[in-house]
This record gives structure tokens, sequence and C-alpha cells, in this order.
């Protein structure tokens, strides 16, 4: 390269070990054709060690010059110097000198924002993202909702939307929490949230943390933009931000913090300021009917509509339109993260009654009765059942209707329970007989199916004909209760 033409030669290192930019430039010293006026190495490194071993490098006589930059903030840099001419501003609204309102270009540090987890939503943000939507939008497939879906309003404006909106504009400087049940689409609301205030504050999601130098890129946008800001935060990424806040305080820096936590139960959080809690059940009717038109919108023959409209809006949550719209198509981890939530908080014979109640409508897909699992549940005053059982853990009661309901009428004499979806059966069975290993559950099948025949035997002295039709439909097919097996081919079912 040296021989072809005679030319100037800068070489730019990204290398943070001396020994081998040192041999990198020794190895320039050995060619006959390399000029000592015409070669020049710039070194990009910010550590102390390298720059204190400029003068040992120096020695052989080549131009050289330490820059102290990350290599995070040198890419960053450079992509902002290669970025098309005719590529539109990033702008957000600040304020001038004078304090009055104005529009800002923040293009020039946009990158480096990005780089380490601040993500500013600017005015065009929507033409950032321009991916098409499908005809079933990704959103209801579980994916985290796009800035495009919500300019189409894909999804369903909450009941406490407004009121949530009304009170973090109210705040300053200070942490708002946004609590949300599991499947209460708390960053669907906190994006939203985000969307529709970016044009009046300037608005950032927090997806990465790291002490200083989130901080740092927070007080250099804040100084730019001379004016509040709005940061989204959520708890599952980032986790504690207090010391954040603090130094934010600490400089005067006015940012308005939306922190977003997942909680099992309202009641740990009832009484807090400076919070509000989003239920992942119905607020009122019309939320209710909001979320049936996005069923009847995407999904209009779904056979979860017609449970859905008899149901009452307290009964109704979030994730049963979801999974009306999107069951066979909703992401597996996210279910995985929903059932697995609500299964780490039971005890020991509801995790048994729930694993029957999988079982049985996996391979049956038929709806079975507590009576036939009562002596699982042993209270402390010696009384049996699923409901005395539940009486003195009502939580746990809670927890359970997540992931199974009753199937017909809510009667004492006899409650039928199935999973709420069938994906949530097989996620059951993947969990708790799988265990570390869920693709392998049908392992633990053939114990698990002992385990049910003895439970069913311990509940009943004399086999019914209703628990009889149930044993059978599990593990045989083709055998009707009364019938002569002799005069029968006789099937296995799925569970054998």
């Amino acid at each position: 390269f040296c021989k072809k033409s005679l030319s100037r030669i800068h070489i730019i290192s990204l290398l943070d070990n001396e020994e081998y930019l040192e041999e990198v430039i020794h190895q320039f010293d050995g060619i006959d054709f390399a000029e000592r006026d015409l070669v020049s190495f710039s070194i990009i490194s910010d550590k102390q060690h390298v720059r204190d071993n400029m003068a040992k490098l120096s020695r052989y006589g080549f131009d050289i010059h330490c820059f102290s930059f990350s290599l995070v903030r040198f890419v960053s840099e450079i992509g902002d110097l290669l970025r098309p001419e005719d590529r539109s501003a990033i702008i957000v609204p600040g304020r001038n000198a004078q304090n009055e309102p104005i529009s800002i270009d923040i293009t020039g540090i946009y990158s480096k924002l990005l780089a380490n987890g601040i993500n500013v939503v600017h005015r065009d943000i929507v033409s950032e993202a321009d991916k098409s939507i499908d005809t079933l939008p990704a959103f209801y497939r579980g994916e985290t909702i796009t800035w495009k879906e919500l300019e189409a309003d894909v999804d369903v404006q909450r009941g406490k939307y407004e009121e949530l909106k009304r009170k973090v504009l109210e705040r300053v400087s200070q942490k708002f929490t946004l609590y949300h049940s599991a499947g209460a689409g708390g960053t669907t609301i906190s994006r939203r949230l985000a969307y529709d205030l970016r044009e009046q504050v300037p608005t950032i999601i927090i997806n990465d943390y790291s002490r200083t130098v989130t901080f740092n890129l927070i007080e250099m946008l804040s100084v730019k933009l001379n004016r509040p800001m709005l940061a989204i935060v959520e708890h599952s990424k980032v986790g504690n931000i207090d010391e954040l806040i603090a130094s934010c305080n600490a400089k005067k820096r006015i940012v308005v913090f939306v922190y977003v936590e997942r909680i099992l139960n309202k009641r740990s959080v009832v009484g807090q300021s400076q919070s509000e809690y989003i239920s992942d059940r119905m607020h009122d009717a019309e939320e209710k009917g909001k979320f049936t038109y996005k069923v009847n919108l995407y999904r209009p023959n779904s056979q979860c509509l017609q449970w859905i409209e008899k149901t009452p809006y307290a009964n109704c949550e979030v994730i049963d339109f979801s999974m009306s719209i999107a069951e066979d198509e909703y992401r597996k981890d996210a279910i995985d993260r929903y059932v697995r939530q609500y299964l780490n908080q039971f005890s020991e014979p509801t995790v048994e009654f729930l694993t029957y109640v999988s079982m049985v409508y996996h391979y049956a897909q038929r709806s079975v009765s507590d009576l036939v699992f009562r002596k699982l549940f042993v209270t402390s005053n010696d009384k049996t059942g699923l409901m005395a059982y539940m009486r003195q853990r009502q939580d746990e009661m809670l927890y359970l209707k997540k992931l199974i309901i009753i199937d017909g009428e809510d009667v004492e004499e006899e409650r039928l329970w199935r999973p709420r979806y069938s994906r949530f059966a097989d996620i059951v069975l993947e969990q708790v007989l799988g265990g570390d290993t869920p693709d392998k559950w049908k392992n633990a099948l053939p114990e698990w199916s002992k385990k049910l025949i003895r439970v069913v035997k311990e509940n009943y002295e004399f086999l019914t004909d209703d628990v009889q039709r149930m044993l059978v439909a599990v593990f045989l097919a083709g055998v009707a209760v009364g019938d002569d097996v002799a005069e029968h081919r006789l099937l296995f079912g799925g569970g054998i």
C-alpha cells in the first residue's frame, strides 16, 4: 500500500492494549516506503494506561495523538457525521434563553443517547420506524407496541388514562410510580403516554442504566433543551433509580420519572401518593366495550366472543381480549412469564390441583369438579375442599382464577374448572412437570398420571359415572361408559 503511491497515511487505532499498539507502530517503522512525515496515528481510547504510554510510542518518530473517547462515543460521533444530509432533523420541544418555547434539533447527540440506552421520543419518531402494520398487528400477538401502532390507535385507551396523564403533567421533578398487575398493559400505557406527550414535553425512555453515564447524558440533554423533561423507566429493565433521581435533584435538573412497576396485589400500594394503579380487570362497561370492539375488528369469529359478551365487565381481564384475538399466535415467552408469575405464589396443594385440571383439559378438553380433588385441601380446622381451603388464602384464590376459571354456573354443589385458555394448560404442564427442561415435560407424565389416578381413588370409595368418564377421556378413547369393552376395539387416548 505504501509502495503504490506517495500519499499521506492516517491510521486510526481502536485498540486498548498498548503492546499491540506498539507492535503496529513497530511494523510501520520497518517499512521503507512509510515516510515518517507522511504517516500519523490517532489512538482512540478512554483508558488512562494507554494515554500514559504515549511518550514510549512517540520514540518511533511518527506523529501520534491520543483522543480520550470511549469506543461507543466514537462510533456514535462517526454515525452522526455519516448521517445522510436529507435525513429528517430530530426535533423535540425546548426553550430559548428568553424561556420562550421553541423546537430544538438534537440530531447531533441522538445516536449517542440511543447507544447508551436513552430513547428520545421525538416529533417524527413514527417515520423513523415506518414498518407497515400487519392485518393482525404484532401488538396483538404479544409484541411490544410500536410507535406506528400507537399512531394508528391499535391499542385501547384504558379508563384511567386521562387521569394518569393529568397527574404526570402536574408533577415537578419527582418520581411518579405507575403500578400495574401482570397483563394489564403497563408497558403499553407508558409508551402511549410518551407518544401523546412528546410534542408537549421532552420525553425519553430509559432502557439501560449506568450510574454516571445515564445522569451525564440526561444532564447534557437537559442543558440543551432548557426545560423540564419526562422520563419513562420500567422497573423490570432498569431496577432502582433513586440514586439517579437524587443526582438530578442535586444538580437542579427537572425530570419527572414515571416508574413502571408490576405488582401482584393492589393492597400492597393502597394509600401511596404520587402513584397510580392500573388493573388487568376492566375499569367499567365502557372500557369493556372498547376491548370487545377490537376483538370484533381483528377476529370477528373468535370463539371467545360469546363468553366475553355474557361475562360482567368486572370479571373480564385484558388477557381475555388479547387471547381471544390471537391465542394460537401469541408469543410463548410472554405467556410463560404471565403464568409463572402466578404459579410461584401457590401452595403445594394448589399447584397439584392446577396441574390435574391442566392434564384433564390438555388430553380430554373437559372441565373437572374440585370435589374430585377435595382431600388435597385440608384446613387448619380439618375441613376439606378447595373453597374451605381458599377462605384462609384469599390472595391465592385470586391468583388461581387468573389461570383457571369456573365453567358454567358458580354453584356450591359443584364447580367445574377449566384452564382460562388451553395454552395456559400447556404452560402449566411444561413448568410443573418439566421444571428446568420444560420441553421434556412428558418425561414426568407417567408418574403424574399415576398420581392423578391415586388422588381420584383417595377421594372416591366408589367410581361415579362422571369421574369414570373423565378418566376414560384422558387415558382411553373409543369406549363409552357402560359399553362392553369386549365388543369394541380398545383405543388408547392421548394420555397413554
